[in-house]
């Protein structure tokens, strides 16, 4: 190996360190096959104040019709069924660090195949996208709620008070994170 080879692993060893320290958030698995926001949290708060909500409560992802969800990081499975606003929905209690979390995964195909205190593994097949419950087409509705720690340090969640343990999750992915760092 020529030295500046070494020099480079080097430095790429030390900068993935200080990336770690300075993001301080896991890096959640992209739970859709495509990338793509299509509502991200906080905005349009005309259309959330009937249900309390400063602003939207998630990330609304493309996520067409069948097409597979996946889970952001290791959990148990902690509800799986109906709700009025979410339709069809699944959520996942995760302990990160010293954190303690709850995803929601909303609007799905029935999620029939799990039960609550079910393990799930990151990046694993959780259920097909649909558009049940309060929702105007096929898409995911990604929700965050953190039971325990520091909130995350963002415009939307400095600015409102977030209610039922709410938190802005666009920091949990590296795609999201590009206005922030």
């Amino acid at each position: 190996m020529k030295i500046y080879e070494r020099i480079l692993r080097t430095i790429d060893g030390r900068l993935e360190k200080l990336q770690g320290v300075r993001t301080q958030y896991p890096n959640f698995y992209w739970p859709t096959k495509y990338k793509v926001v299509t509502q991200a949290f906080g905005i349009n708060p005309q259309w959330y104040e009937r249900f309390g909500l400063p602003g939207h409560e998630g990330i609304d992802m493309r996520a067409p019709l069948n097409s597979p969800i996946y889970a952001v990081w290791r959990g148990t499975v902690s509800r799986v069924g109906w709700h009025a606003a979410y339709g069809n929905h699944i959520r996942l209690s995760h302990t990160i660090g010293e954190n303690i979390y709850e995803s929601v995964y909303a609007h799905f195909e029935r999620p029939t195949h799990w039960a609550v205190g079910m393990t799930v593994q990151r990046g694993q097949i959780i259920g097909d996208a649909d558009s049940t419950g309060n929702s105007s087409g096929s898409h995911l509705h990604f929700s965050l709620k953190q039971f325990s720690g520091e909130k995350p340090n963002t415009f939307y969640q400095k600015a409102f008070d977030w209610p039922y343990n709410l938190i802005d999750c666009t920091m949990f992915f590296r795609e999201l994170r590009h206005g922030y760092e």
